[in-house]
């Protein structure tokens, strides 16, 4: 799998070696991107969408764990008889 794109990421890309044909622009190209208000915005926007599924999604399992743990009566019953 591929690792994430960072806006630190993309900024590194000036300084990386690689053929004409590979890198995406050249890096005043880059420079500029990562120094845009829109493309700050678009990151911290990216960010806090990351964090609020990430918390979201703590919340409900840990939520879960804790329905389980302190109400077993309903969703602790087996499916089959033993």
């Amino acid at each position: 799998m591929r690792p994430a794109r960072t806006p630190q990421h993309l900024c590194a890309l000036k300084t990386k070696t690689t053929t004409p044909r590979e890198r995406p622009n050249d890096p005043e190209d880059i420079d500029s991107i990562c120094k845009h208000p829109d493309f700050k915005q678009l990151v911290r926007r990216k960010q806090r969408l990351n964090w609020s599924l990430t918390l979201a999604m703590l919340v409900i399992y840990y939520g879960f764990v804790l329905l389980v743990a302190f109400s077993p009566a309903p969703w602790g019953n087996r499916s089959a008889a033993a």
